[in-house]
C-alpha cells in the first residue's frame, strides 16, 4: 500500500514538476517534502481507537449502569431506554408525558440494576428499599410523543407508589416502552437516519459515542471543578491514537463512521446539547456555574450546511450514531478503526456571556 502511494505520488509531481517555472521548483518542492512526510507519519501510525467504558440507561434519565460489554441490535443498544418516567400533563389529565432530568435532576438519583434475566429493579439513592419493574403484556398500551415522535408505553404497576416515596410532590409512573422512537419520522432530523431505524426511549439516535480527549480539551477552557463524563451520558467511550487524531482537538468534528471489533456504526450527526448536560448525575443537582454549557456555547458553536439554523443554540459534544448492518458485542478493551474527514462540524468562537 505504501510503494503504491509513493508511487502514485511521486509520477503525479515529477508531472507537475517538469511543467512550472523555474522560480517555484524549490516551493513546491519543500510542499512536497511536507506532504511526503504527512503521508509517512500517516502510514507509521494510523489512527485507531480503543473502547474504553461502557454505559446503558435501562430507565431514560435515571442513572447509567457501567457495564464491561453492550449488545447493539437493530433497535440499538439492548436494554438501553427501556423504561421512562411519565407524568399527567397539566393541559391534560387523561394523557402521559415524559420526564427527563431537564425537569427534574433528582430523577439522576433513581439507581436502576439490571439482572441477569434481563429484568430490571431500581432503589432510589441511599435507600435500601428494592422495586422490581414488572408489566403485564396484556395491560393497557398508550403512545406518549417524545421529540416530534412518539413511543408506545405501559404502566408498570406499582411504580407510582414507589416514586411517591421519593417525589412526594409529584405523580410520577414508571413506564415500559414497547415500541420505541422511529427517529425517521422526526420532523426536524428525519434526514440524519436511515429507514425504519427505531430505538427505545432514545432523544435521537440508537447509541451516544463520546471521546476522551474531547473532554480533556473541553476540560482545559472550564476553571475548576472539572467536569465528569457522566455529564454527557454516552453510551460508548473511546480514546483514539495515531497521528491523524492527535491533530484533532475535536474528534467529534471529523468522524464519519467506525468500527468496534467486527461492528460497524454509522455516525449520523453531532449531539446537540442542553441544560441536561449541567446535572451533576452524583448529587442529581444542576451545576450552579451551567457547565458545561456554558463553555460548550462559547467554543462549540454548530457549524454544519446540511442542518442550517436548526441546532440553535445547542452546541456539539459527542456524536449521535447507528448501527451499521449485523449488530454483534462491543467490549470495554475493543480495539477499533474510524473513517476521518477534514470538514469540521463545529466553528470555535469566543463570545462571552453566551
Amino acid at each position: 500500500m505504501s510503494d503504491f502511494l509513493y508511487t502514485g505520488l511521486y509520477t503525479t509531481l515529477s508531472s507537475v514538476l517538469s511543467s512550472v517555472p523555474v522560480t517555484l521548483i524549490i516551493p513546491l518542492q519543500v510542499i512536497i517534502l511536507l506532504i511526503t512526510i504527512l503521508i509517512t507519519l500517516h502510514l507509521l501510525f494510523p489512527p485507531t481507537l480503543l473502547v474504553e467504558s461502557l454505559h446503558i440507561y435501562p430507565i431514560k434519565s435515571a442513572a447509567g449502569i457501567q457495564v464491561d460489554s453492550l449488545t447493539l441490535t437493530s433497535k440499538g443498544v439492548k436494554n438501553d431506554r427501556q423504561y421512562v418516567v411519565l407524568q399527567r400533563p397539566k393541559d391534560d389529565p387523561n394523557g402521559w408525558e415524559v420526564v427527563t432530568q431537564r425537569e427534574n435532576p433528582r430523577l439522576a438519583l433513581l439507581q436502576p440494576k439490571l439482572h441477569e434475566d434481563d429484568s430490571v429493579s431500581v432503589t432510589y439513592s441511599s435507600d435500601p428499599f428494592s422495586f422490581d419493574l414488572t408489566f403485564d403484556p396484556s395491560s393497557e398500551k398508550f403512545k406518549v410523543e417524545l421529540f416530534r415522535c412518539f413511543i408506545t408505553c405501559s404502566i408498570v404497576p406499582g411504580s407510582s407508589s414507589f416514586l411517591l416515596r421519593h417525589f412526594p410532590s409529584k405523580s410520577y409512573s414508571i413506564a415500559y416502552v414497547h415500541v420505541g422512537r422511529d427517529s425517521t419520522l422526526d420532523s426536524k432530523w428525519s434526514d440524519c437516519y436511515l429507514p425504519s431505524e427505531s430505538s427505545g426511549a432514545v432523544d435521537g439516535s440508537q447509541l451516544l459515542l463520546t471521546f476522551t480527549r474531547s473532554l480533556s480539551t473541553l476540560n482545559s477552557s472550564i476553571s475548576s471543578p472539572a467536569v465528569k463524563m457522566s455529564n454527557f451520558r454516552p453510551n460508548v467511550v473511546v480514546s483514539s491514537s495515531g497521528f491523524l487524531p492527535s491533530l484533532m482537538k475535536w474528534e467529534d468534528d471529523h468522524l464519519r463512521s467506525l468500527s468496534l471489533s467486527l461492528v460497524k456504526i454509522r455516525v449520523n450527526k453531532l449531539c446537540h446539547r442542553c441544560v441536561l448536560s449541567t446535572v451533576i448525575q452524583d448529587v442529581g443537582e444542576f451545576d450552579r456555574r451551567l457547565e458545561p454549557l456554558k463553555s460548550l456555547r462559547k467554543i462549540r458553536y454548530l457549524k454544519d450546511g446540511r442542518f442550517g439554523d436548526r441546532p440553535g443554540n445547542s452546541p456539539g459534544f459527542g456524536v449521535n450514531c447507528s448501527l451499521r448492518g449485523e449488530g454483534g458485542v462491543v467490549k470495554v478493551g475493543d480495539g477499533g478503526r474510524g473513517e476521518w474527514g477534514w470538514t469540521k462540524r463545529c466553528n470555535w468562537r469566543n463570545v462571552s456571556g453566551n
